[in-house]
């Protein structure tokens, strides 16, 4: 029994050893996926070059499968990143380089925010119910206070292409070098 529970002991220790490596593997394979996000990005804004990044989830990717404008959209932007869980698994099973890791929007927009505010781009914030895009910019000027805010605006205006140029008019008058735009789907 004693040599039993040592084995028992060992062999636990062993998992979660080989746990914890496996771990340490997970963080690095995101550690690279936020750096290369980030690097991209970086780029493209010192390059003053647009970048049109999506974070699509598992509804998303469904949709796109039987919306063309939708596949459009998400086959022409510059960067896609995965937003969770299934997006992974379907990676798994129908790609031939599968996915290790999800980022979420939130994550990418506080990585895109935190590189703003270190090279002094304007932000605009766009999306939520009245009041939100202007609590958000207010929270996110705390915690980075070089961060610069170029405008908000809510996210729900009538989504016409009158209501559309005038919001679209209002971010390009603000002088911002980000958008943040938080409509949610499918509306953004």
């Amino acid at each position: 029994p004693a040599s039993d529970a040592a084995t028992a002991s060992k062999e636990a220790y062993q998992q979660a050893k080989a746990s914890a490596a496996e771990a340490r593997k997970k963080k690095n394979r995101m550690d690279k996926l936020q750096k290369e996000a980030e690097r991209l990005e970086q780029e493209r804004l010192e390059a003053e070059q647009s970048t049109v990044v999506f974070t699509p989830n598992a509804s998303i990717a469904g949709d796109a499968q039987r919306n063309a404008d939708l596949h459009r959209l998400l086959a022409e932007a510059d960067l896609l990143l995965p937003d969770g869980a299934g997006i992974l698994l379907a990676s798994r099973r129908l790609a031939s380089h599968a996915l290790t890791h999800r980022l979420a929007g939130i994550e990418a927009g506080e990585m895109v925010l935190s590189l703003a505010a270190e090279k002094s781009y304007p932000v605009y914030f766009l999306g939520g119910q009245p009041g939100v895009a202007e609590a958000a910019a207010k929270v996110w000027q705390q915690r980075l206070p070089t961060l610069t805010i170029a405008g908000t605006h809510h996210g729900y205006f009538s989504h016409t292409d009158e209501a559309n140029d005038r919001v679209l008019a209002k971010i390009r008058d603000s002088g911002a070098r980000v958008v943040l735009v938080c409509l949610g789907f499918p509306a953004q």
